[in-house]
């Protein structure tokens, strides 16, 4: 929240011709300030959503201040940093199908392919196999698409995730 306020304060009291930051074109610049703005403001809700700010100090100097004791001091601030914002964090399509494709090649390398293998036994065991994930999205539906082709299961995967994926800590399960 913090730093959308700022990038509003910045945008409102900055023209185009204002900005000087870095060596990139002010348009490009501003551009990505929009982005940011607009990203942020799309859900106020922070929980759920994939959203990281990153400050990553690239130069510093070191000064010398008064510290509360009156005592001249040397201090190490940051004259550069490199702004990281990433955002996203859904599963693509084809991130959802590799992911089945792995839960299939699993079971094919792991149980035996000329009977039933795990498949005979998944409708009693299902309820016992969990898999343990982040509380991220994109990480729940990896975890229920793997499920989905280790076991052949039908449907969407919201019931999968449902009933199948685990946030808490992992006791005994797949960790993906």
């Amino acid at each position: 929240m913090e730093v959308l306020r700022i990038t509003n304060e910045f945008l409102e009291e900055n023209e185009i011709s204002d900005i000087t930051i870095s060596n990139k074109p002010k348009d490009i610049l501003f551009n990505k300030l929009i982005q940011l703005k607009m990203v942020l403001e799309k859900n106020l809700n922070f929980e759920g959503m994939t959203r990281k700010i990153q400050l990553r100090p690239l130069k510093t100097k070191t000064v010398k201040i008064i510290n509360e004791k009156g005592e001249e001091v040397e201090k190490e601030v940051i004259t550069e940093a490199l702004f990281v914002f990433k955002w996203g964090g859904d599963i693509t399509h084809a991130g959802i199908e590799q992911a089945k494709r792995l839960g299939y090649t699993f079971r094919i390398q792991t149980y035996d392919t000329k009977g039933d293998g795990i498949l005979r036994l998944h409708s009693t065991f299902r309820h016992d196999l969990k898999v343990y994930s982040s509380d991220e999205g994109r990480c729940m539906k990896t975890g229920a698409a793997f499920l989905k082709g280790l076991l052949e299961l039908d449907g969407g995967l919201t019931p999968i995730i449902v009933s199948m994926i685990r946030k808490d800590d992992p006791v005994l399960g797949i960790i993906l």
